[in-house]
């Protein structure tokens, strides 16, 4: 819950509001978040134990992925996927308790939810589309059931940012070789039989970057069965190993390299501070020096690849023009934006900057135009900034000061100018 008004005097009870619902499977919060490791939220749907829709999202990375299948190729994917919290309809309950075991975060929804028309829409309207065809979707109603009731959790967890949900990925069960879970479990790919133990995933995981990791994982649990995607993946590895200073010149690059995925996926949601931003705006600048490695690679999938990567000069250069070099993490601590990005914002720094000048320069003229040289300029919480005039010297004051104070060794008063100067001054801060 947050403010979501601010004080006034007329006004001493503010709004607050719920702004935020945090569940298992929906958070963006780094301390809740393992970087190496996708957050799914599932939904899964069913009619009957023959044909189920599932769907996967982590809405920190922007992935959406939905597939259909039997149960136990639904049980399959789960094991692999190994949501963070799975909803699902209270009508498929027993169901779902067949499904899955008590290692799951489970959440019920209402019946009403899980409808097509209703889900179609939800799809539908996110994408802004006319069909789901594209999407590869369009003829799996169980899938977009799935996929449209995650939608539906986003809104009512107060998540109603979402364009970086841009697509959703439809999950070919023929291009991947699918481990049952006997398989996964004992192979110990992703998680250790025992509490002591270390997977294979932590054994071979060298990546430099979160992204790497979280890649590098989805590979293992997903490997590929076509030979001519294999044989890609094998030449690039090859040339990785044989090329030094390919492999060397990248992985310096991906050392100064932030989480894009999770960076990105916290600007529309409204959750990405100012030095996050920075830093995905230093991980664009690589972009350029990092084709110009794949490019001259030799190797014709690391040129492909290089060609795919679109530079974002646009974004780039705005970040890197308007912000400082390493701004603070609270946007309210201010030093935020650069000098000469914006006028307005100048005019108050210098305001706070110069306040004690323009202050003295106000009693300098004020001794000049009144022959008052032991003229003294103050501030109280009564009434703000005032010159003090001693008792001998009052009959100099001009007719347009206001007496605001006297003491018995003089008076004090302001003027119009201080007035609007103070005015300026105080509110400068905020």
């Amino acid at each position: 819950c947050e403010q979501l008004e601010k004080p006034s005097p007329q006004k001493k009870i503010v709004k607050r509001g719920v702004t935020e619902i945090i569940t298992p499977g929906v958070t963006l919060d780094d301390r809740i978040l393992n970087h190496k490791q996708n957050n799914f939220l599932a939904a899964v749907y069913s009619e009957s134990k023959s044909q189920f829709g599932i769907s996967f999202l982590d809405i920190s990375t922007g992935e959406f992925l939905t597939s259909e299948g039997d149960f136990y190729f639904v049980e399959k994917l789960i094991q692999a996927f190994l949501p963070a919290e799975i909803i699902y309809s209270k009508s498929n309950k027993k169901i779902i308790e067949a499904l899955i075991n008590d290692k799951f975060y489970t959440y019920p929804l209402d019946e009403w939810i899980f409808t097509l028309d209703y889900t179609r829409e939800k799809l539908v309207d996110h994408f802004k589309v006319l069909n789901l065809k594209g999407f590869g979707i369009d003829n799996m109603p169980f899938a977009q059931i799935a996929s449209g009731a995650i939608l539906h959790y986003l809104d009512t967890t107060e998540n109603k940012n979402l364009q970086h949900l841009s697509g959703i990925s439809r999950i070919q069960p023929d291009h991947f070789l699918w481990m049952d879970n006997f398989t996964i479990q004992n192979l110990e790919i992703i998680q250790p039989i025992h509490p002591n133990g270390v997977p294979l995933a932590k054994i071979i995981d060298r990546s430099i970057t979160p992204m790497g990791a979280r890649l590098l994982r989805k590979w293992l649990i997903m490997p590929l069965k076509e030979r001519d995607k294999i044989e890609d993946r094998l030449a690039v590895v090859e040339v990785l190993t044989k090329e030094n200073s390919i492999r060397s010149n990248l992985i310096d690059l991906f050392k100064k390299m932030g989480d894009i995925e999770r960076l990105i996926s916290k600007v529309p949601m409204n959750k990405i501070n100012p030095r996050e931003l920075f830093h995905l705006g230093k991980s664009l600048n690589l972009i350029d020096p990092f084709s110009q490695v794949l490019i001259h690679s030799g190797n014709p999938q690391l040129k492909a690849l290089s060609e795919s990567i679109h530079p974002c000069e646009g974004l780039k250069n705005k970040i890197m023009q308007t912000l400082v070099e390493d701004p603070p993490v609270n946007l309210n601590k201010g030093d935020v934006i650069k000098r000469g990005v914006s006028e307005e914002l100048d005019y108050w720094r210098d305001l706070i900057d110069n306040n004690k000048y323009l202050l003295e320069k106000i009693r300098d003229d004020a001794i000049e135009n009144t022959g008052i040289s032991n003229l003294k300029i103050g501030f109280n919480n009564v009434f703000g900034y005032y010159l003090e005039v001693t008792n001998k010297s009052k009959d100099k004051v001009p007719s347009d000061w206001v007496r605001k104070q006297t003491l018995t060794g003089g008076e004090r008063f302001i003027t119009d100018e201080l007035k609007v100067l103070e005015e300026k001054i105080l509110s400068a801060e905020g």
